[in-house]
């Protein structure tokens, strides 16, 4: 499938030789196969100053190709393809391009499909119908290296939760239990930072102190971590 949008030669090249790419925008591959929701995604993408979209395909075949040539840094995947899955798709990209990450969307938030999308190596999810801000901080968080989970979606993930709970491990600190609180209501570390007149590099610091004490290697670990045993709540 031929991408609608494709990639800028020099942007790609800057990445590839390894030049500092802090002042270039994250770069989107949209994997969806209705035309209109396609349109409007794209349109939202292209609005933020700091995201532009690098391509979509409208199916599984030829989507590895277009990600190979793009060389996104977010790909946002649907999950009902007219030729595979989105979960399958998500392998096979994950494979080819380690670095891209990817974000769901879909229409709606089964249990299955977000279980089966974590495994693959989602490190985003949000619905179709959750709002325009949500899926731009799911993009902005997942550029960062970061996971996004509204809070329903964090709420279904500790209700799945299968196993013996680990021990919480070394007392948090209250700083501590108030990131991961505010992580667990989906806030990123710039609007914790703002929030508590915080440098968002000393949130990251928290963030990182917990999640060790946690034994956890993603935000979205230590929040679940931290639910389960009863260290902070999950909003309803």
């Amino acid at each position: 499938m031929q991408a609608l949008w494709p990639p800028t030669p020099f942007l790609t090249t800057v990445r590839l030789i390894g030049v500092s790419t802090e002042s270039l925008p994250v770069r989107v591959l949209l994997i969806e196969d209705h035309e209109v929701v396609a349109q409007a995604l794209v349109g939202l993408i292209d609005d933020q100053p700091d995201i532009m979209s690098v391509g979509r395909v409208a199916g599984a075949t030829g989507a590895v190709a277009t990600a190979l040539a793009a060389v996104p840094d977010v790909v946002l995947m649907d999950y009902h393809l007219p030729d595979g899955d989105g979960v399958s798709l998500t392998r096979e990209i994950r494979a080819a391009l380690p670095q891209a990450r990817v974000v769901f969307l879909t229409a709606q938030g089964h249990d299955a499909v977000l279980i089966d999308a974590l495994d693959a190596g989602a490190t985003g999810f949000v619905t179709k119908n959750g709002s325009a801000a949500e899926l731009v901080a799911a993009i902005r968080a997942a550029a960062e290296g970061e996971s996004y989970f509204t809070p329903d979606v964090l709420a279904q993930l500790v209700s799945l939760r299968h196993g013996p709970v680990r021990p919480a491990g070394p007392a948090l600190t209250g700083r501590e239990l108030e990131i991961l609180q505010r992580c667990a209501h989906g806030e990123s570390p710039v609007e914790m930072a703002e929030a508590l007149h915080l440098s968002v590099h000393t949130v990251r610091n928290y963030l990182r102190r917990a999640m060790n004490k946690l034994d956890a290697h993603t935000r979205l670990e230590a929040v679940l971590h931290a639910a389960a045993v009863g260290l902070i709540e999950l909003p309803r």
